[in-house]
């Protein structure tokens, strides 16, 4: 063991476990699934989302199937005794130590579970959204997808708790509203539902497609458009997306005088009823 121990808040440890790339330097994608009513919610979709992530980082997908990984999923619920409803964390890292030159692409990932009272529970209410500024969302080749460097969301998460708010939006350097710290941001102007284009620097989230999916289906107009704060006067309703909550109003911004009255969301309401009648679909 002589050379291996390392000091963590001055304690002398030798356990190897955290020590690897993803904890060095970010290097690795990651998926958030929903489990509810015995069901991995769009286990599909997550799945093939992850192949494009790692691929965009040049990390080999690992090996198993989509069956295989249902079946771990499944395996690690039963054994901690989640039967209800839960949020899955799949994280996929390169191999390899020290160095920002990679000596691989292969992958290795870690699977976790945990229990959750919010699966498809967003705030009837709405929430209060702050306005984060400070660093600015740009496009990238890995930008639509989930990596393990997340400093911009966690700084504007920090932001909007100081500030009292519950969540933020993420801006580009047009200032246009992109999307916000674990959601995509749709609205509507003149009945025409709008959703900021993914060349903004927004994830290409997996309820996102969803709801498009689903506009397109029952014959609401869906474009994408991106959204200047000087805008928000015309528009009547606004909500974030994500797979845990699902489709969570808005109902004030930071800096914006007036509030959206949520309980007259009626294209917010029709898409969330037709989404969770149709979830076998997805």
């Amino acid at each position: 063991m002589l050379g291996n121990f390392y000091s963590i808040d001055g304690n002398l440890e030798h356990d190897e476990n955290f020590k690897n790339r993803a904890f060095y330097y970010g290097d690795g994608v990651f998926e958030t699934i929903s489990f509810l009513n015995g069901n991995l919610l769009f286990l599909n979709k997550h799945f093939h989302r992850l192949q494009e992530a790692c691929h965009s980082v040049k990390i080999n997908f690992p090996s198993f199937s989509l069956q295989e990984l249902a079946s771990i999923c499944f395996d690690l619920l039963t054994i901690n005794k989640i039967v209800d409803t839960a949020r899955i964390r799949i994280q996929v890292f390169r191999k390899g130590s020290l160095g920002y030159s990679p000596q691989t692409h292969e992958s290795q990932y870690l699977i976790e579970v945990f229990h959750s009272n919010t699966i498809f529970q967003p705030k009837e209410e709405g929430i209060k959204v702050a306005i984060y500024e400070e660093n600015k969302l740009h496009f990238t080749t890995w930008s639509p997808f989930k990596t393990c460097n997340s400093l911009h969301y966690i700084l504007a998460s920090n932001y909007a708790k100081v500030w009292g708010f519950e969540d933020a939006f993420l801006v580009d350097s047009q200032n246009n509203l992109v999307e916000l710290t674990s959601s995509n941001l749709f609205f509507v102007q003149n009945n025409q539902l709008f959703t900021p284009p993914i060349n903004s620097g927004c994830v290409e989230g997996i309820m996102r497609s969803i709801v498009i999916h689903s506009a397109k289906s029952i014959g609401i107009p869906i474009l994408e458009k991106s959204l200047k704060f000087n805008e928000l006067n015309s528009v009547t309703e606004i909500f974030a997306t994500n797979v845990v909550r699902g489709l969570q109003p808005i109902r004030s911004i930071k800096g914006f005088t007036s509030t959206f009255t949520t309980e007259h969301n009626y294209m917010t309401k029709t898409l969330w009823e037709y989404i969770k009648d149709h979830l076998s679909h997805f």
